[in-house]
């Protein structure tokens, strides 16, 4: 920015209104200065605030394939470790290939996040991923509110000049497996800093921006990206001076006609993150505390049986189309839309025993009336519920729900 070029302007406003006001007070200099700086001033994100470790954690370098995952009941995000992720409010798919790259402010050199990440740390409540190179540091924090339809991804930064941030990922907006979607398009909302996601119907929307937003690519259909580009992009601005007092969010939230309005959930996010990050660092603390106490000669077992026991309550998907229940895990879907195992299955028959020795009772009981709901009148129980049976006839249309041996010849 031309300070020096906005003084003068200030100057010659200050002429021009001299006849009429006769003299400016030093104050009133001050406040028209103010006036034409509102970028300078202008928050990059939220100040920051204790992001608290909780009672559990594991650390260490990163390992480009594991996978790592940040979810709620609405929503969730997850990849690998490199920082290639894909996200999903359920039941629809945000986008998949998410990743950043860095560059310092008037240099040519363009850092991938990918070629960077050093180390992880995992919470019950969040991923940490650490990007070092040369000039800058950033972690990057993967955080899904438990029952919001929407998470966020926090960049803090650590560097001497000012950075920019480009934001890629390949947008989706469609139905997890085997749901479809079409004509999905992509615009720029340069007032609101966010990207907007549409299908015709207008049924399904999704919002990805950031208060720290300068620009993007988005312009239209998401299906014609070019092989050159085949993704869409964000570009962030971040100065050493924010950085060091804010947090940089990257908001992402879905819609769903009459059930999820996207703007509302994004400012909510982006307006109580503080009190969201820390009642579900509370959730996980109440949960590792009260539940069976695991003691055993080895550390490790220890450590193995309470983590698990966050594993089997992150199950706990509340779909808008039906009713709360348990998946069966988490898992990337690549350029597909179905993420491993993560609908509902038959799950009380197969984890019961699991839950009930985490002292996880209420969770069964939940499990159960998921299955009764969908339990036919000579008692047999779904196999499989996809995520997108309130959008789809899954079982008129679908012969996976009840008959998968019939279905499945190799099984």
């Amino acid at each position: 920015m031309n300070t020096g070029a906005i003084l003068a302007n200030t100057g010659a406003s200050m002429k021009h209104l001299s006849y009429r006001a006769g003299r400016f007070s030093a104050g009133c200099v001050l406040v028209l200065v103010l006036l034409h700086l509102p970028t300078v001033l202008q928050a990059q994100g939220i100040p920051k605030f204790d992001l608290a470790a909780g009672p559990l954690e594991l650390s260490g370098p990163a390992n480009p394939w594991r996978f790592v995952n940040a979810v709620g009941e609405k929503a969730g995000i997850w990849g690998f470790e490199n920082g290639i992720l894909e996200g999903w409010v359920y039941p629809l798919k945000m986008f998949h290939d998410f990743n950043l790259v860095f560059q310092v402010e008037g240099s040519p050199v363009l850092y991938p996040a990918e070629q960077l990440v050093r180390t992880v740390r995992v919470h019950p409540q969040s991923i940490e991923l650490q990007y070092s190179a040369e000039q800058f540091t950033v972690t990057e924090t993967l955080f899904t509110p438990r029952h919001e339809p929407g998470f966020v991804i926090l960049l803090e930064a650590r560097t001497s000049a000012a950075l920019r941030v480009f934001v890629r990922f390949r947008p989706d907006l469609n139905l997890m497996w085997p749901g479809s979607l079409g004509g999905q398009t992509v615009m720029w909302n340069k007032e609101k800093g966010w990207m907007e996601l549409s299908e015709p119907s207008a049924n399904f929307s999704a919002l990805v921006g950031s208060p720290a937003a300068v620009g993007s690519t988005a312009v239209g259909y998401h299906s014609y990206l070019p092989n050159e580009q085949p993704y869409e992009q964000i570009e962030l601005r971040l100065t050493a001076e924010g950085a060091r007092r804010e947090y940089v969010p990257i908001v992402v939230t879905g819609g769903i006609r009459n059930i999820y309005q996207p703007s509302a959930t994004y400012d909510r996010i982006l307006g109580h993150l503080p009190e969201l990050y820390a009642d579900s660092v509370k959730h996980y603390a109440d949960l590792d505390a009260n539940g069976p106490q695991f003691v055993t000669p080895d550390p490790a077992v220890n450590s193995a049986m309470r983590w698990s026991r966050v594993s089997l309550d992150q199950l706990k998907v509340c779909n808008p189309y039906l009713p709360c229940g348990y998946v069966s895990g988490y898992g990337s879907s690549g350029t597909g839309t179905r993420p491993m195992y993560a609908w509902f299955f038959d799950e009380p028959t197969v984890s019961a025993r699991a839950f009930l020795d985490t002292g996880s009772a209420d969770s069964v009981r939940e499990a159960f009336r998921f299955l009764r709901k969908f339990q036919r009148d000579d008692g047999k129980i779904p196999h499989e519920i996809s995520q997108s049976a309130g959008a789809i006839d899954w079982f008129k249309n679908y012969p996976y729900a009840l008959d998968w041996f019939k279905n499945y010849p190799y099984a």
